[in-house]
């Protein structure tokens, strides 16, 4: 079996929810700078090729962590297999955090602005 070369970009989940604020759900800061080892992340890979899917969320499960990253093995099978594998180190910071499990309680909405005019 080829070795996998990891070619993919971790999509800045904070700036994702900032261009979609009505769309985009996201943890607050908190809880995304103290996902602990044995919990699941849930990231968005982007991949350098032009066909579905070109961004893929999946699941990583930490492994070790610092104040300012962290480290999980991919624990999905992800459709892009030429690009990164199913138990793969990925490196992330806490921006990079769509959601977490197992689910926990939040301290602010899960979207980082609200938008009154929607009412």
């Amino acid at each position: 079996m080829a070795e996998i070369t990891p070619e993919f970009e971790l999509i800045d989940a904070v700036e994702h929810q900032k261009a979609n604020p009505r769309t985009f759900e996201l943890p607050d800061e908190w809880n995304r700078k103290r996902v602990r080892i044995g919990e699941w992340a849930k990231l968005m890979f982007r991949f350098p090729v032009n066909r579905d899917p070109q961004v893929e969320r999946m699941w990583v499960r930490v492994t070790a962590a610092t104040d300012s990253q962290y480290v999980g093995v991919l624990d999905n099978t992800p459709d892009n297999v030429e690009f990164v594998g199913y138990g793969q180190t990925i490196t992330f910071e806490p921006r990079h955090v769509i959601s977490i499990w197992p689910a926990r309680m939040y301290f602010e909405p899960l979207t980082l602005e609200s938008n009154d005019s929607d009412a």
